[in-house]
Formats: structure tokens, sequence, C-alpha cells
């Protein structure tokens, strides 16, 4: 039920934005980003809290929701979850993206860091740009090097993610 209630909640508060590089709304996003937790996470007692996280990853950063509503409607964890994965504009216009991304997923919780990976999954799914590609295969050879806790699961997720990278590169020196 709290799943339903979040995709709601991210469609409404998403509504007119589409994603970059196609017509469809942006709430597909984190639709997309939800399934794949449920299927990287089947069976975690935290499912529907990282699904409902998935799925709100964005509303902080891209929407007038602040982390009062979020914990409101969808309880602490998930509010402090995606409060976790919300950039610091501040911080990302210091570092650049790149390695802002990488400072900030190197010391992530193992809730919002999962979240990530899959976003940045998604992101690759999308058929992104040859750069966004290379900069992807850098940062999670990065995590693999230089993530203390990383875990099996997380890993898995990461080879996932560089295979996909590397079906892209190869296509674009087809």
């Amino acid at each position: 039920m709290l799943v339903i209630k979040a995709i709601n909640f991210a469609f409404e508060k998403h509504r007119g934005q589409e994603r970059r590089g196609n017509e469809l709304p942006y709430a597909i996003h984190p639709v997309i980003v939800s399934q794949l937790i449920a299927k990287y996470k089947s069976g975690s007692s935290k499912l529907d809290e990282l699904q409902c996280a998935g799925l709100l990853h964005d509303v902080l950063e891209d929407t007038e929701c602040d982390k009062n509503e979020l914990e409101r409607e969808f309880g602490p964890l998930v509010a402090a979850i995606v409060v976790e994965l919300t950039s610091d504009p501040v911080m990302l216009k210091k570092l650049g993206k790149n390695e802002y991304l990488k400072q900030k997923m190197i010391k992530m919780s193992k809730y919002a860091f999962i979240i990530k990976l899959i976003d940045r999954y998604s992101n690759i799914l999308d058929k992104p740009g040859e750069s966004y590609v290379k900069k992807t295969l850098n940062m999670m050879e990065y995590l693999l090097e230089n993530r203390e806790d990383i875990t099996e699961r997380q890993i898995r997720i990461i080879n996932d993610i560089q295979a996909e990278c590397l079906k892209f590169q190869a296509n674009y020196t087809a």
C-alpha cells in the first residue's frame, strides 16, 4: 500500500516534468528504479521503504516537496534515505558532478548506496551518451576499489552496470 502511495506521490510531484532524451513523464524513471530495487532486494524486510525511497529519490531536488512532507507521508526511514540521496548544490558546484558523486557514494548508508547504484543503472538503461557511460564505468571502478563495506549484492549491481556500459561502448565503436 505504501509503495502505491509513493507511485502516486511521485507522479503528482513530478507532473509536467519529462525525462531528458525522450518525452516520457519523468516519474517513469523512479518507477523503473523501484522495480529494479524489487529485483535486487527481494526478500528484504525493508523492501517497501526502499522502493518508496527509490520512487521518491528526486522529489527534494526537483520539486517543491520538503523533508517534513516526506516524513509525514512515508515515515522517517524513507525521508532519511531520500535526504541522503539528495545532492548538495553548493558541494556539487564546488567539486563537479562526477567527483561529488564519488565522494558522496563512498560514504552513503547501505540503503542509499543500493538506491543510488540502481538509479545509475536505470540511467544507463536509458541509452545515455558516451561521456556518461565512461564516467559511470570510472565511478564503478572507483567504488569497487574504495568502498570499504561493499557487499556481494552491491558488487552484483556494479557488475550489471559495467556490463551494460560495455554493451553501449561496443555499439559506439561498431
